[in-house]
C-alpha cells in the first residue's frame, strides 16, 4: 500500500507596512508622496489609479495648471511617486483592528499596518427611480467622459445642477444633437461654468424638475418629468446621464464605529485623523477643509495626514523601516 504524500503548503507572511493608504486618487497619492519624503515604509492599494480625476474631461482650477483633462493631472500625481512608493492595484476588501495594528485584506493578499490613511474618495448617487437600473448600459449611464461618443447626434438628458452635470452637459454637447439639463432644485455650480453652459446653444437649462421614470424598449426612448404647475411633462431622450450627487465611499469600515456626520462622511480633526486613533481619512470621503470637495483640497489633506502619520510613529518610537536599518536589513 502506497503511503499518501503529504502536501507541503508554504505559509505566507504577512507584510507590515508603517503605513497603508487605501485609494489611488488625489489625497492618496498625495499623501504617499509626503510618506515617501517621511521614509516611512509605505504601500497604496486602489484599483482606479487616479480616482475620480480618470472622469473627469478638462480641470480650470488647479493652481499651475491653466488647463489640463484629468487623467493627464492625474498622471503628473503618478509621476511624483512612481518607483518610490509600492502601489498595488487591488481592491480592499476588508479592514480590521487587533490591539494597535491593522489588518488589511484583498482577493490575493493580507497585509498589517501601524496607521491607515483612507483615502477612497466618493460613489456616484443614482436617481432611484423606475427604470435606472433596468436600462443602465442601455442609455443609462454615469460616466460622461466614458460613454459620450456613443450619442452622437442623438438627444441626452443630464440629471443633476452640480458641477459634474455641467461638465457632463458641456461634454455631451460635443457629440449629442441637444441636451438637456435637468436640476432638481437650483443650479448649485460655479457661476463662471453656469455662464459657459448658458452660452452654449445645444444645452437647454431647466431648473425645478423631478425625473420621476426612465422608459423604452430595448434601450432608452424617454422620461417622465414632473414640474410645479405644468405637472407630468413626458420628454423623448436616447440618454440618461446621471449626476445626481455623491456618497463617500465607506463600504470596507461597516466594521469600525466611526464619528460621521448626517451624509455619513467621515469627521476628522486638524490631523485628518479620526474617531479611532490610528485611522486617518483624507479627501472626499472626510469632512476635512470644511466640506469644499475640490482636486486642491483633497491633496492639502492627503500632505497634512501623512505629515501626522509621520510625527505620530516618531514620537511613538520609529518607523518599521528604522527598525529594519538598525537591525541591518
Amino acid at each position: 500500500m502506497r503511503k499518501r504524500q503529504k502536501t507541503k503548503y508554504k505559509k505566507q507572511n504577512t507584510i507590515s507596512y508603517d503605513l497603508i493608504i487605501i485609494g489611488t486618487g488625489p489625497a492618496g497619492l498625495s499623501a504617499a508622496l509626503y510618506a515617501f519624503r517621511y521614509k516611512l515604509k509605505t504601500l497604496i492599494l486602489g484599483n482606479k489609479v487616479g480616482g475620480n480625476l480618470l472622469y473627469t474631461l478638462e480641470i480650470e482650477n488647479f493652481p499651475g495648471q491653466k488647463k489640463i483633462k484629468g487623467s493627464e493631472l492625474a498622471n503628473i500625481f503618478l509621476e511624483s511617486i512612481k518607483g518610490n512608493v509600492k502601489i498595488l492595484k487591488e481592491e480592499v476588501s476588508e479592514v480590521s483592528r487587533i490591539k494597535n495594528r491593522f489588518n488589511i485584506r484583498t482577493e490575493k493578499q493580507s497585509f498589517q499596518s501601524r496607521k491607515i490613511i483612507l483615502a477612497l474618495g466618493t460613489e456616484r448617487g443614482k436617481l432611484k427611480i423606475p427604470g435606472e437600473k433596468e436600462f443602465e448600459k442601455r442609455g443609462v449611464s454615469y460616466c460622461a467622459i466614458c460613454d459620450a461618443p456613443l450619442f452622437k447626434n442623438k438627444t441626452v438628458a443630464v440629471a443633476g445642477g452640480g458641477n459634474a452635470a455641467l461638465h457632463a452637459a458641456n461634454l455631451l454637447s460635443l457629440y449629442a444633437k441637444e441636451v438637456f439639463l435637468l436640476a432638481r432644485r437650483e443650479f448649485r455650480a460655479d457661476p463662471i461654468l453656469i455662464d459657459q453652459v448658458k452660452r452654449n446653444k445645444k444645452i437647454k437649462m431647466f431648473k425645478d424638475i423631478k425625473i420621476l421614470e426612465i422608459k423604452g424598449t430595448d434601450f432608452v426612448a424617454e422620461v417622465i418629468l414632473s414640474r410645479k404647475i405644468l405637472g407630468k411633462i413626458k420628454l423623448d431622450v436616447q440618454g440618461v446621464f446621471v449626476e445626481a450627487g455623491i456618497k463617500p465611499d465607506v463600504k470596507i469600515i461597516k466594521g469600525f464605529k466611526l464619528k460621521k456626520d448626517k451624509k455619513g462622511f467621515i469627521k476628522v480633526n486638524d490631523k485628518m485623523e479620526t474617531s479611532i486613533p490610528g485611522l486617518y481619512a483624507a479627501g472626499d470621503i472626510s469632512t476635512g477643509s470644511s466640506g469644499l470637495r475640490q482636486i486642491v483640497t483633497a491633496a492639502a489633506e492627503g500632505a497634512i495626514a501623512a505629515t501626522s502619520v509621520y510625527r505620530e510613529l516618531s514620537t511613538r518610537g520609529g518607523s518599521f523601516n528604522r527598525k529594519e536599518r538598525k537591525n541591518g536589513k
